[in-house]
């Protein structure tokens, strides 16, 4: 039985005229986000939001998706797998640019951000093998071993850290968002100088 929401956008894709004509003529230049709800189901196996880019990319917009993850959920291998995979799931089933966006390290503990320094170039594999292996959890870490064998060959998924304290962060992720979807193909952007970012964002 569907909820509300799931009422509401199979609604608006049958009125996608509405839509634009919420959006207006004059957007040149400007940046319009979709603040989508939690969902997962609306993304994963659903079709209403790959209704909805489609319609947008036939209006000449550029569109990216931005999936979010709280980074509490990435502190251990078998929640990475997990979070993954989800991201994946999405990243297939609508079929755009796609960030995968670690949220709330601002609030993270310094324990946590240690942690979590693993996951940001995973080897799922890897991971994996440190997990304490028991009878209860052997056929588990097997099968989530096989998934994570799958996100190490196809190297689909990274995860960028976001923490809103950090006005450089923001940009650096808006300029990421903007190289992806082409509109800034001159910007020049220097690996030596993300790598250093990257360990002072998690640090």
């Amino acid at each position: 039985m569907y909820s509300t929401i799931h009422y509401f956008f199979r609604y608006l894709t049958t009125h996608l005229e509405w839509l634009l004509e919420q959006l207006g003529e004059d957007v040149d230049g400007d940046y319009l986000l979709f603040d989508c709800p939690g969902q997962i189901e609306l993304y994963t196996h659903m079709n209403v939001m790959k209704l909805i880019v489609e319609a947008l990319e036939s209006w000449s917009f550029r569109v990216c998706a931005i999936y979010t993850l709280d980074a509490h959920f990435l502190t251990d291998a078998t929640k990475f797998i997990a979070g993954a995979m989800s991201s994946l799931s999405v990243m297939v089933n609508v079929e755009i640019p796609h960030v995968s966006l670690l949220t709330k390290l601002d609030i993270m503990s310094k324990s946590d951000k240690k942690k979590l320094e693993n996951y940001l170039e995973p080897g799922a594999e890897e991971l994996l093998m440190q997990e304490v292996k028991t009878e209860w959890n052997a056929k588990f870490l097997k099968l989530t071993a096989a998934i994570g064998q799958v996100l190490d060959n196809y190297s689909l998924v990274k995860f960028y850290p976001l923490d809103m304290r950090k006005s450089k962060n923001l940009e650096s992720l808006l300029l990421m968002i903007d190289m992806i979807m082409g509109v800034a193909e001159d910007a020049d952007i220097r690996t030596a100088d993300r790598e250093e970012e990257v360990d002072a964002e998690v640090s």
